[in-house]
């Protein structure tokens, strides 16, 4: 019975180490685009509607679809969000928040001036964005 119970837990970590080594993997390759969503890839579209500087093409995307979601009217109940601010954006940029799900292995960070040192980051920028949009950064740690 013991040996039966230290099998299972044994076999629940190398599981579970597995799906960290994969989702550090594809969490590597996550890209931002600002033409269109990248062919072959999960995409999440960012869309702030009040902003008329062509954010209707932007996307987050990943090698594997991790049940991400993008809200431009404050955070989706139930499930994780990271606030996505940029306060020299006059085009109600403080309502956005990029969600994973509540078991998303990941810890997202949000920073408008620059990449937050030590962790990785994925630059979001929108160049026909007049308002700074050249120093922001999504990062992430793994838990």
């Amino acid at each position: 019975m013991r040996l039966g119970l230290v099998a299972a837990l044994s076999l629940a970590l190398v599981t579970l180490f597995a799906a960290s080594i994969a989702t550090a993997q594809s969490m590597r390759s996550m890209q931002w685009s600002y033409q269109g969503p990248i062919g072959g890839k999960h995409c999440v579209q960012w869309l702030e509607g009040s902003d008329p500087h062509t954010w209707h093409d932007n996307h987050l995307c990943t090698d594997v679809d991790f049940g991400f979601r993008w809200s431009f009217q404050g955070p989706i109940s139930g499930i994780r969000c990271t606030q996505i601010l940029e306060p020299s954006d006059p085009h109600t940029w403080d309502d956005n928040y990029f969600c994973v799900p509540w078991n998303f292995p990941v810890a997202l960070m949000w920073s408008y001036q620059g990449p937050i040192g030590g962790v990785p980051c994925v630059q979001i920028i929108e160049p026909s964005d007049p308002h700074t949009w050249r120093d922001n950064y999504l990062c992430y740690v793994l838990y």
